[in-house]
């Protein structure tokens, strides 16, 4: 929801309604934002367009991760790392990016990117089922150091819930602390679950990753490692 909400804030913000509507039903400029040194950079990125090339023959895939919506410069680092990976390794691009994202989407499409595979969120009745699960594994033993030593699918899954737990919900009152563990516990066995079903999916062979902290970033780049992928990290 908070991203939801930051990504929505931006779009309003950022966006020229104007050059917008040219845009999309004008062929106008793929420069959109009101500010006009990120369309001058859109707009240099998109002379690189020629050069995304897509390999039909190739087995070869390169994951790039782009789930912070609120910050553009992730986005074009890992995108331009991407690129590079491609040309060296003659792989075929897949983004992986958040359901409505249209920034991040817009200034990967500048670049030539066309292969999207959509983060949607998740509906309720899977995610009572992981917090049923985080209940399962963890057995309420939830001290910082059995969290420490918990994983689930064969990684550390514990380590990425405390970490996550410590940054967006260590200001709560003691007596809630075991509902927010479990809370984030169970955030991290759904995001082990959809990345093992992504990753499983298409057998990728580079993962370009701009972050590496808290779910759901943390659990991609362990089980890239467990998969022995390339990472590339910024």
């Amino acid at each position: 929801v908070y991203l939801s909400f930051l990504n929505l804030k931006k779009i309003i913000t950022d966006i020229s309604f104007v050059k917008f509507i040219s845009f999309k039903f004008f062929n106008g400029s793929l420069g959109i934002f009101r500010n006009e040194e990120l369309n001058r950079a859109i707009l240099q990125l998109h002379t690189k367009k020629i050069q995304n090339t897509v390999y039909d023959n190739s087995s070869k895939k390169t994951i790039i991760e782009l789930l912070l919506p609120h910050h553009n410069e992730y986005t074009v680092l890992n995108l331009l790392v991407g690129l590079e990976i491609k040309k060296l390794s003659q792989s075929n691009c897949y983004i992986l990016i958040g359901e409505n994202d249209f920034i991040n989407k817009h200034i990967a499409i500048a670049l030539g990117f066309s292969n999207f595979i959509i983060r949607k969120k998740k509906n309720f009745v899977i995610r009572l089922l992981a917090f049923i699960e985080a209940i399962k594994i963890s057995k309420l033993k939830l001290g910082d150091s059995n969290l420490m030593k918990l994983k689930y699918l064969g990684l550390d899954v514990g380590k990425a819930t405390l970490e996550n737990y410590i940054r967006f919900h260590n200001d709560i009152k003691n007596k809630e602390h075991i509902f927010f563990k479990l809370l984030s516990l169970s955030k991290g066995i759904v995001e082990m679950n959809y990345i093992k079903s992504i990753f499983d999916h298409y057998k990728f062979d580079h993962f370009v990753i701009g972050e590496t902290q808290f779910i759901p970033h943390r659990i991609m780049l362990l089980y890239a490692l467990k998969k022995k992928i390339r990472v590339y990290v910024r």
